[in-house]
């Protein structure tokens, strides 16, 4: 009886296969391939994004978090209208290893094409409910490897929002950090006629 359970505890990973797996090298996927395992439908029914050759799930989305994307769609439509594309929780192709679903990107004209997914975008804004860390983290990362020269997180926890720009060797020169009060605005870039009320952009606390 011991030595069947033993047996079954190695065969399982015992303490988690991850663990185990921790020292080997990884061969993770490539953006062909996942773009394949689209085409056929492998995750039709679940929400993942593809980040630096690992699968992720997608968070689920609350109220709060819908709410702003909608609204932040919306403002940037009504100030945007031709002059460039919209586009909510579409897929970008970002590096070789890469395809996130970003909450909102503002895309070039010549970017919105019907024979592949854009790999260009002028600013591109998430929302984070209980994203954050791969918010502020790996996704700031491929934003900026992807030379994405604006990037924005609406932090819905924290109330602020994370703004970063000038992307080099993989990060973001310059970030600073605008939080609700006292009239805050935020213009967007390549579109300074366009000016964000940062005081309404967030549900009351």
């Amino acid at each position: 009886m011991v030595a069947r359970a033993l047996n079954r505890q190695e065969s399982s990973g015992g303490g988690g296969a991850q663990d185990l797996l921790a020292d080997y090298p990884r061969r993770g996927l490539k953006l062909s391939e996942y773009e394949h395992l689209v085409s056929v439908g492998a995750f039709d029914e679940e929400r993942v994004e593809l980040l630096f050759g690992e699968i992720l799930p997608m968070s689920p989305q609350g109220a709060p978090h819908r709410w702003l994307t909608v609204r932040l769609s919306t403002l940037l439509s009504e100030g945007i209208r031709r002059r460039a594309v919209i586009q909510s929780q579409t897929s970008l192709r970002g590096t070789a290893d890469s395809m996130p679903e970003p909450d909102i990107a503002i895309i070039p004209h010549d970017e919105n094409r019907p024979d592949r997914l854009p790999e260009r975008a002028l600013l591109i804004i998430e929302v984070a409910e209980t994203s954050r860390k791969k918010d502020l983290g790996p996704k700031a990362r491929l934003y900026a490897l992807s030379q994405c020269p604006h990037y924005w997180v609406f932090d819905l926890e924290k109330r602020f929002v994370r703004v970063h720009a000038d992307p080099r060797d993989g990060e973001y020169r310059l970030v600073s950090t605008i939080v609700p009060g006292q009239g805050a605005t935020l213009a967007v870039p390549d579109f300074p006629d366009i000016v964000l009320p940062i005081d309404e952009l967030f549900p009351p606390a």
